[in-house]
């Protein structure tokens, strides 16, 4: 296993990159918006969503995020001056918008926490802990305000924002009926009552039937389903209220490991463990080899927001839709030197910073 170092010629290339992803991601984002009657017309009412009549169009927004940390990446070893932050800040404003404007909590953490990671890992000497630790409570923080605040922030709202109602959500003194955890478990138990699993199937359709474009295949989902279920599709709401006597609000989610109960049943164990030792490849590669594989383990930290408050499929069809064209245009256009003698393994643990790599 061989490390491999970016040419200033590469560094170049990728800046090239990342200003094509956040041409694109900008120009998805704004059809999306403009094509709903403008800010007032998406934000004009709590948690505003974005909705386009191409599912590639809508996830294309997305590449303002692996556009940004690209940028740290390449400009790593450079003076920070502010038309860099200026750039930088224009390359993840889709969803950083997004994230503020629609006071969503997936958003605000994929992009500050992408930055946030992308600095500390990219820059040119190892990062203290206590800013580390400073950091990703502020981002924590952001997140939380902006979800308990959420029925107040859109354009035209008069109603005052509550710092103290994010604190109160940390420690709360009873429970809600989207609360993250009720819905997990209550998940997990209509699952197991039910006996219902879906055994990868629900993956299958994800990965396979999702990507097909909905014009080529309007009812794809609902032939998915016959095919893959037959007359036993995966518990519904009647479930929930016959055996919980409840279900669970509009929006919420389960999170991953309810997620993986549901699909796997008593297996979500063994499917828990090659979901974290996806992260772990990723990450030793990223301190071994460098290069694309430290853009990559940027990527999927700040994608491990969808951890608790998605689904599996929430982390991966993102990180697909990312990572495969940064990995291709990245093999395409970036020459890459391979330092001789470089395949020794690093040590456990360890993680060469820019400062340490040779030009």
């Amino acid at each position: 296993m061989h490390r491999y170092f970016l040419s200033p010629e590469g560094e170049k290339a990728l800046t090239r990159i990342a200003v094509i992803f956040a041409i694109i991601a900008s120009a998805a984002y704004y059809l999306q918006v403009f094509g709903q009657g403008g800010f007032s017309g998406v934000y004009g009412r709590a948690k505003g969503y974005l909705a386009f009549s191409s599912g590639y169009l809508a996830e294309a927004t997305g590449l303002a995020v692996p556009a940004a940390i690209l940028l740290v990446f390449a400009w790593r070893r450079e003076r920070w001056s502010l038309w860099r932050w200026v750039v930088v800040l224009a390359a993840i404003s889709p969803v950083l918008l997004h994230a503020i404007l629609g006071a969503r909590r997936g958003p605000a953490f994929l992009s500050l926490g992408g930055l946030a990671f992308a600095w500390f890992l990219f820059r040119a000497r190892r990062p203290r802990i206590v800013p580390v630790l400073l950091t990703v409570g502020v981002i924590c923080f952001v997140v939380v305000f902006l979800f308990v605040n959420r029925p107040r922030i859109y354009i035209g709202s008069n109603k005052a924002l509550s710092v103290t109602d994010a604190f109160a959500f940390l420690t709360p003194s009873e429970t809600e009926a989207g609360d993250d955890y009720l819905v997990a478990t209550g998940a997990i138990t209509v699952s197991h009552e039910t006996g219902r699993h879906g055994w990868g199937r629900n993956y299958l359709i994800t990965f396979l039937i999702r990507p097909i474009p909905k014009q080529l295949w309007p009812t794809k989902y609902q032939d998915a389903h016959r095919f893959f279920f037959g007359n036993s599709p995966p518990s519904g709401a009647e479930n929930y209220r016959e055996i919980l006597g409840w279900e669970p609000p509009a929006g919420s989610a389960s999170g991953a490991f309810a997620d993986l109960y549901r699909e796997f049943a008593l297996l979500f164990v063994l499917a828990a463990y090659l979901y974290g030792a996806f992260f772990n490849l990723l990450w030793r590669r990223a301190r071994i080899q460098h290069g694309v594989w430290l853009v990559l383990f940027t990527l999927a930290a700040a994608l491990s927001i969808y951890v608790p408050t998605q689904s599996v499929s929430a982390v991966f069809h993102r990180f697909l839709f990312a990572g495969i064209p940064t990995v291709i245009l990245w093999k395409a256009v970036i020459p890459e030197r391979r330092v001789p003698g470089s395949s020794v393994r690093a040590k456990r643990g360890s993680l060469t910073y820019a400062s340490e790599l040779p030009r």
